[in-house]
């Protein structure tokens, strides 16, 4: 096997394990862009470096995360995995917990396993936030649950990715519908999230709800008093930036206007 010599420090460059070498690249290449930043390597590599890069889940954590949903979760359901940028994402979504209206939940189901397939009101935030486009955004309002397939959830994902985001539940708990979760069930995650964050290494995490954000954060937090405010959040060392705003869909619809201007100037602060 052999092992590339990496020119940078390790902070800025990712390692990939593949099958008869592990390469480095720096932390800001994506799939999309591969070809033009290292003409040097061969095609098959670049194939296999691309396939990698393609990944959208955080694999180490799933066994972790089913554990999770069978001690806190409806018996009737699945869990539900971190998507998107897996590598140094811009945006980290922390939401509350899924729900039977997500089609991926439900036992028979075969595809990918991430938040808001099947669905519609959350994607109409995304596409405000120029996190999708208005094509995808379209092909999504004209789906019923039944017409999302396991490659247009990969397509869906694959554009968040992308564009840098990554959408991930903070309850891995499963349940039938939007019912409340206990505070204990949020704190029992929270161990989770911040190996979910250390995978990731986001640049900027933003948190849905008062309950979400007093749970990770691990202090009371009003989001209508904390808008535009970070807090910082250590994780294994290393500070990440928390941005607390308003849960945009169910109960919180009527904040859903106050959701999106929050995201858009945090993004627009941190560009």
């Amino acid at each position: 096997m052999v092992k590339q010599r990496s020119p940078k420090p390790r902070s800025e460059v990712r390692f990939l394990q593949l099958p008869q070498s592990t390469i480095f690249i720096e932390n800001r290449d994506t799939p999309w862009e591969l070809g033009d930043r290292y003409p040097c390597y061969s095609k098959s590599l670049q194939q296999a470096i691309i396939k990698a890069l393609m990944e959208i889940q955080v694999q180490s954590l799933k066994k972790k995360i089913d554990r999770l949903q069978k001690l806190h979760g409806h018996p009737d359901y699945t869990a539900l995995y971190g998507t998107g940028c897996i590598n140094r994402p811009d945006l980290f979504l922390v939401l509350m917990n899924p729900t039977a209206r997500n089609i991926s939940v439900h036992k028979n189901w075969r595809g990918l396993k991430a938040s808001w397939l099947g669905t519609k009101n959350f994607w109409k935030v995304l596409c405000q936030l120029n996190l999708i486009s208005k094509s995808t955004f379209n092909a999504i309002q004209t789906k019923k649950p039944s017409g999302w397939d396991d490659p247009f959830c990969r397509t869906v994902y694959t554009e968040l990715a992308k564009n840098k985001v990554f959408i991930t539940n903070l309850g891995r708990s499963t349940q039938p519908d939007a019912r409340p979760l206990a505070n204990a069930v949020y704190s029992d995650c929270v161990p989770l999230m911040h190996e979910e964050i250390d995978a990731v290494r986001p640049k900027i995490i933003i948190t849905f709800g008062n309950q979400v954000s007093s749970a990770l954060l691990k202090r009371p937090i009003k989001v209508s008093e904390s808008r535009k405010k970070h807090f910082d959040l250590e994780v294994k060392g290393k500070k990440y930036l928390v941005y607390a705003t308003y849960y945009p869909v169910g109960m919180g619809f009527m904040n859903v206007g106050k959701a999106i201007e929050d995201v858009k100037w945090i993004v627009a602060r941190h560009k």
